[in-house]
């Protein structure tokens, strides 16, 4: 019964239009008991008065977490209440302003802490310009998360409007001198704002150098992050250009690899060229164990394609190919091919007997190109390597020894060089099978004639006993004589007893001289074999 006359009398408070209801209602913010505060709170935000929304405020540091709640239900009556407390010359009533701005993020404030914190009359200026940068972070966290706040407004339209108030305060900093303004400025200005770009090219406006200052030596993570994504600008001044070069601190330097990362794009790699010195460069070994592998593959592409002391460069890219993560050293292994000289070449041999085999493969296809002593040995035999990355690198690099290129010069080659050239590329040309089988099946009398040296001179009779077997019944007496010729290196009882077949039926001289020929290198073979002593 209590309760409900109390409800009924806080309602009645909250609804009539009397400026009289004000008075009790305060006084009851300052009640000893809960209930009456709480009610006394809830009545106050109903009402459509200043007065009483700035008395909830004052006193927002003594309110539970129910009135807390109350009062960011209804926060968005209480913009004009927060902005007279703000203004307040009172110290204390302005703080409370400024946490309330602060809590409920109350950015329709920011023309209006501009204003303070430019006017040399305010006497809370500086609180002004606290609000407005922590309302500045405040929305930067809001513009990185996936889930927006129910019931606020679409972050990038308040950056927008943010930005905007704040470039016509830079654009005034000559009169007001207020680094606040820059600060929070540099928290949200895109690179690729024209207006920045301005700012950051007219060497005679007056934000010029202080806004270069910051950027140079600023430890906040979102400026340390625009300075890194001026990689990124298609129009990048030059100014900005020196800034990149200049800063060392390590966070920079750690952003400015994330930024390169794996595969910068083609304005990176653009950008990149136009710088020929990094400060950061003169410790880059106290920097590197800091390095995560995205960033040791983006201190790649920085050595390979920044126009720094090549010297310099090398020594990076020697120590990752040594000390690197595996993505770096698969990275620094390919660019090697940009340096030539003895120390190249040790570094891309150490290279091979690396444990990742794309770094070996990496090294394995500039083995060639760089005159390396033993090179084509050494291909030859990782060509047998367990690795299918380090076969298909050592593939490309010996291109020249595909079968095409082999049948097309074949008929020009001397024996033994026939015979070596094959057995390359059987381990080069993965399909020199199949088209030396399709050569076979060829209409063309010559080139199934030339398809049977060539088996021969690539030792693959064995491989392809099937398809001179089927030669033995071809219609022309040349290309039945020479299968038969290949076929008396298998001495098996199914090629002998093709061999007699064919000769049975067969009224070529030339085919009987090849089959007689044939069986006694058979004989011979058997002889020889029957000679061989076997093994207890």
């Amino acid at each position: 019964m209590l309760l409900a006359a109390l409800d009924a009398t806080f309602e009645y408070l909250a609804a009539t239009a009397n400026h009289a209801a004000l008075r009790p209602l305060i006084a009851a913010l300052d009640s000893d008991h809960p209930a009456i505060r709480r009610r006394a709170v809830a009545a106050l935000l109903r009402r459509n008065n200043v007065e009483a929304h700035r008395a909830v405020l004052l006193r927002l540091r003594q309110l539970d977490d129910d009135g807390l709640a109350l009062v960011w239900y209804h926060r968005a009556k209480l913009t004009q209440a927060i902005r007279q407390c703000i203004l307040d010359p009172n110290i204390e009533i302005c703080t409370c302003g400024r946490e309330a701005a602060i809590w409920l993020r109350e950015y329709d404030l920011v023309p209006t802490l501009i204003n303070a914190v430019e006017s040399p009359e305010h006497v809370n200026g500086s609180l002004a310009g606290f609000v407005l940068l922590e309302l500045a972070k405040a929305l930067r966290h809001e513009l990185t998360q996936e889930v927006r706040t129910p019931g606020r407004r679409d972050p990038i339209v308040i950056r927008s409007q943010f930005v905007h108030s704040l470039e016509w305060s830079v654009n005034k900093f000559g009169k007001h001198g207020r680094g606040e303004i820059l600060d929070a400025y540099l928290l949200l200005v895109s690179p690729k704002s024209e207006r920045f770009r301005r700012f950051l090219s007219d060497v005679h406006h007056p934000a010029y150098r202080p806004l270069l200052e910051r950027l140079l030596h600023s430890s906040a993570d979102e400026v340390i992050k625009l300075v890194a994504s001026f990689l990124e600008d298609r129009q990048l001044p030059t100014s900005t250009l020196r800034i990149l070069s200049k800063r060392e601190d390590a966070r920079f330097v750690r952003t400015l690899l994330e930024t390169i990362g794996p595969t910068p794009s083609q304005v990176v790699q653009k950008n990149l060229r136009r710088i020929d010195s990094f400060a950061w460069l003169i410790h880059w070994r106290t920097i590197l164990p800091e390095l995560s592998a995205e960033q040791q593959q983006g201190l790649v592409h920085l050595a390979s394609l920044c126009s720094i002391d090549r010297k310099s460069a090398f020594e990076i890219l020697r120590a990752l190919v040594r000390e690197g993560a595996v993505p770096a050293r698969r990275l620094a292994a390919e660019a090697l091919s940009q340096f030539v000289g003895p120390e190249a070449n040790e570094l891309i041999l150490q290279a091979l007997e690396d444990e990742d085999p794309h770094v070996q493969g990496a090294a394995a296809s500039q083995l060639r190109r760089r005159g390396i002593v033993g090179a084509l040995p050494r291909l030859v035999e990782l060509l047998d390597s367990p690795y299918a990355v380090v076969r298909e690198a050592v593939r490309r690099e010996l291109g020249e020894f595909s079968f095409q290129r082999y049948l097309a010069s074949f008929d020009l080659l001397e024996e033994e060089v026939r015979t070596s050239t094959g057995q390359l590329v059987r381990k080069v040309d993965p399909d020199w099978l199949k088209l030396l089988k399709a050569e076979m099946q060829s209409p063309a009398r010559s080139r199934r004639l030339r398809a049977v040296a060539m088996t021969l001179a690539m030792n693959a009779v064995g491989d392809l006993q099937p398809e001179l077997m089927g030669l033995l019944e071809d219609p022309d007496h040349m290309v039945r004589a020479e299968a038969v010729r290949a076929l008396a290196l298998c001495p098996s009882p199914g090629v002998q007893n093709a061999i007699r077949e064919s000769a049975a039926g067969d009224r070529s001289v030339a085919v009987q001289q090849a089959v007689e020929a044939a069986f006694k290198s058979l004989e011979q073979a058997e002889i020889i074999l029957g000679e061989i002593p076997l093994e207890n």
